[in-house]
């Protein structure tokens, strides 16, 4: 959580031009909030925990496994591949601060435990498409800080606590353990990493596979369209291979330049593709989430 006289010193820093910061997190939700525990002091230490707002108006908070910051000017070192997720260094106001601080969505996952709001936006795109059952298997691509993991492991969670189904969590970065998600580490694009995925699925096909990735955006549209097409095919690639044929995969898109090219590449593989928007999305950002179920034979 980000206290008001942190918010206010952070927003103090920004309107003084302190604001240098980025942070490169591989697939990691645009909305994390900074825990309770976490106390940003950029002044004195330079290279503590690094929150800025993205290109949709929202906050990333990174702990202290960050692996890009960069303060006052400096240069970002990322050495992810182009399916992270980026943030450009950028001003932002006291009322942005506190505007987010008082989101409703950050205070409600903080009150159920939730490490990012974000966590509300697959809720709703679960009860809305009647997805996820228990005994289902599901894959969390690009899954830190693991809030999707966390809702997941919530529906798959039957008498005395037991997870009925299966959840295996990917991401470059380290994610903190949840209570029955496996995690792996590493580029699920690898043969390695692929390789301990489908040990950890004991060779079982996917019910849903979910992808919050987001790609690092330049701010050139014609180059930045290139790149959200490049991460929504990497996980339909990754679902086309690991599906059952009745399965279900989300993505993140974003509306734009190439958005109906995904659509249509996507119709190409499933017999229903559909778009949500979640109500935790904020309507000034052009995300959107693709709903596609049903694997053409």
């Amino acid at each position: 959580m980000v206290n008001g006289s942190t918010g206010e010193r952070l927003a103090d820093l920004g309107e003084h031009g302190v604001t240098g910061i980025a942070v490169c997190a591989a697939g990691a939700d645009l909305d994390q909030f900074v825990r309770s525990e976490v106390d940003v002091d950029f002044l004195e230490h330079r290279s503590c925990q690094a929150v800025v707002p993205d290109e949709d108006d929202r906050l990333e908070g990174m702990r202290g496994g960050t692996q890009g910051v960069a303060l006052a000017g400096g240069q970002v070192q990322n050495s992810h591949r182009e399916y992270c997720t980026g943030m450009a260094k950028k001003k932002f106001s006291k009322e942005w601060v506190m505007q987010h601080i008082n989101d409703p969505y950050v205070k409600l996952a903080q009150q159920k435990g939730y490490r990012a709001r974000a966590a509300f936006k697959l809720a709703e795109i679960l009860d809305v498409e009647k997805l996820l059952r228990r005994g289902d298997i599901v894959v969390d691509l690009g899954a830190a800080p693991g809030s999707w993991s966390q809702v997941a492991r919530e529906r798959l969670v039957g008498p005395g606590g037991v997870i009925d189904g299966r959840i295996v969590a990917l991401d470059l970065l380290p994610m903190e353990p949840i209570a029955g998600v496996g995690f792996i580490q590493g580029d699920f694009s690898d043969e390695e990493v692929l390789r301990q995925l489908e040990q950890a699925l004991d060779g079982r096909l996917v019910d849903l596979v979910m992808s919050d990735m987001a790609p690092n955006l330049s701010g050139v549209s014609s180059a930045d369209s290139v790149r959200v097409q490049q991460v929504c095919e990497l996980a339909l690639d990754f679902a086309l291979t690991h599906l059952r044929p009745e399965g279900a995969l989300i993505v993140k898109a974003f509306h734009g330049s190439g958005f109906s090219q995904i659509v249509e590449t996507f119709k190409k593989h499933f017999r229903r593709v559909v778009e949500r928007k979640p109500k935790a999305s904020r309507d000034k950002s052009s995300e959107t989430f693709l709903v596609a179920r049903g694997l053409k034979q």
